[in-house]
């Protein structure tokens, strides 16, 4: 019996996190534990629509491979659209 799609993602995600950290792309540390926690998708837009709007800038929101939220990035470059 074939994985379920979200199951698939999962170990994607976690290879991929296995992956950054033996290589010491990345460490959990940088990429998670000092970053704000998004529960949801849609909490990460909320709060990404408000900041980009008060910095002015560009903010992305991304799934992050080492917890199961959503963190954002804020692009220093790009203007809010």
């Amino acid at each position: 019996m074939a994985k379920p799609r979200t199951a698939v993602r999962i170990a994607q995600r976690d290879e991929r996190a296995e992956r950054l950290i033996e290589h010491r792309v990345i460490t959990p540390e940088r990429a998670c534990k000092s970053k704000v926690y998004y529960a949801t998708q849609n909490d990460a837009r909320h709060s990404a629509k408000m900041i980009a709007k008060e910095k002015e800038r560009g903010v992305s929101i991304y799934r992050c491979p080492f917890c199961p939220g959503f963190h954002l990035s804020i692009d220093p470059h790009e203007d809010a659209a």
